[in-house]
C-alpha cells in the first residue's frame, strides 16, 4: 500500500476557488462545463487543478457499488478511465474513507472548511503568502518610519 500524503496546499486551493466564486461550486455535481464556465463539487475542483483529461460523458461505472449519479463524468489517463472520486482522493492523498466524508454530496461550505481541517490541518504558509505577508510590514513601515 502506498503512503498517503495529504496535499493541503490542493485542499486550500479548492476551498479558496469555492470561496472566490460561489457559483463555480455544486457540491452535489462532480464536473460540468458550461458556456460561462465551469462547475465542479470539492473533488471535482482538486482534479481541474492537476490538469486531467476530463471526459464529459454521461456513462456509468459498472458494479461501482455506489449512488450513479455520483459518477456522472470520468478522468482520462494512462491507467485508463478512472472515476473523479479515485483521481481526487489520490491526488489529494486521503484515503476512501476521508474522499467519502470530504466529497459527500450534502456538505455545506462550512463543512467542508472543517473537514479540510481536520484531514489536511492548518492552511500551509506558501512563499505567495510570505510575500503577501512582506508586503503588507513594508507598507505599514513606510506608512509609519517611527515604529521601528
Amino acid at each position: 500500500m502506498t503512503d498517503l500524503k495529504p496535499n493541503a496546499e490542493l485542499a486550500y486551493r479548492v476551498l479558496d476557488q469555492i470561496d472566490q466564486h460561489p457559483e463555480s461550486w455544486n457540491q452535489g455535481e462532480w464536473y460540468r462545463k458550461e458556456a460561462c464556465g465551469t462547475v465542479a463539487c470539492f473533488a471535482g475542483w482538486a482534479v481541474e487543478f492537476n490538469n486531467y483529461d476530463i471526459a464529459l460523458s454521461e456513462e456509468q461505472p459498472a458494479l461501482s457499488g455506489r449512488p450513479a449519479h455520483r459518477y456522472g463524468r470520468f478522468v482520462h489517463g494512462i491507467a485508463g478511465r478512472r472515476t473523479f472520486r479515485d483521481v481526487a482522493a489520490e491526488v489529494l492523498g486521503i484515503t476512501d474513507l476521508d474522499a467519502d466524508d470530504l466529497f459527500d454530496a450534502t456538505n455545506t461550505r462550512e463543512e467542508l472548511g472543517e473537514l479540510v481541517l481536520e484531514f489536511f490541518g492548518p492552511r500551509p504558509v506558501t512563499d505567495a503568502h510570505r510575500d503577501d505577508a512582506c508586503r503588507a510590514i513594508a507598507a505599514e513601515l513606510d506608512r509609519h518610519p517611527d515604529a521601528l
